[in-house]
């Protein structure tokens, strides 16, 4: 059944666009700290062709070793960087298998290439990285 059109939410316009037209399938998030107390993230939004033959990732990869509990303003990042990940064939099922969030490391993509690395930025600068 429809909802009423005073319920509308404009949001839903940009979802069906990124879903249906840009084909974009989910954006998995990685967060944790390994046994050095390092954090480190990884972002990933994936992208599957219309034909199936392969399945492109927008990735972003951040750690620092600022301790829990420290600002974003005062915590500057080891390093950032920005990576488009190619996945086809076999290992486009296998990524399609393993999500970011339930396993932290996923299948290899078939090419990988990084488009930059910044050292010592911010914390907070994630988000006009992204």
């Amino acid at each position: 059944m429809l909802e009423p059109f005073d319920q509308y939410d404009p949001r839903f316009h940009w979802e069906y666009i990124d879903y249906h037209l840009n084909d974009v399938r989910t954006l998995e998030v990685h967060a944790g700290r390994d046994n050095d107390g390092n954090l480190t993230m990884m972002l990933e939004e994936l992208v599957e062709e219309r034909c199936g033959r392969r399945m492109v990732g927008r990735c972003i990869h951040l750690d620092t070793n600022c301790r829990p509990g420290t600002a974003a303003d005062a915590a500057p990042l080891n390093h950032l960087d920005l990576a488009i990940n190619v996945y086809i064939g076999d290992a486009m099922r296998r990524r399609k298998a393993r999500r970011l969030c339930d396993h932290g490391k996923v299948e290899d993509a078939s090419f990988r290439t990084h488009l930059f690395r910044v050292d010592g930025a911010p914390f907070a600068s994630i988000a006009e990285f992204a």
